[in-house]
């Protein structure tokens, strides 16, 4: 019995987990980690200031140039 309830709650866990932080599981997006800049040269609209997908920097440079940016995000595309 006991093994059936913690199998139960491990999923269930899982599940929440995999719902709140992934974008295309039909969560919502996470708050930008300490560090973390989005690339995406066809967003439009938004800050662009690499925030999060829909406010990410169009240009490569700009990030590359941001000191605050630790890590970065590029959408899949070409960038000169």
């Amino acid at each position: 019995m006991f093994r059936s309830r913690f199998r139960t709650f491990v999923l269930l866990s899982l599940t929440t987990i995999l719902s709140l932080t992934l974008p295309w599981a039909g969560g919502v997006q996470p708050v930008r980690a300490a560090g973390v800049c989005y690339v995406d040269a066809d967003v439009v609209g938004g800050a662009n200031n690499g925030a999060s997908w829909s406010d990410a920097y169009i240009d490569l440079q700009n990030a590359l140039a941001d000191n605050a940016c630790t890590e970065i995000w590029v959408a899949a595309g070409s960038y000169k």
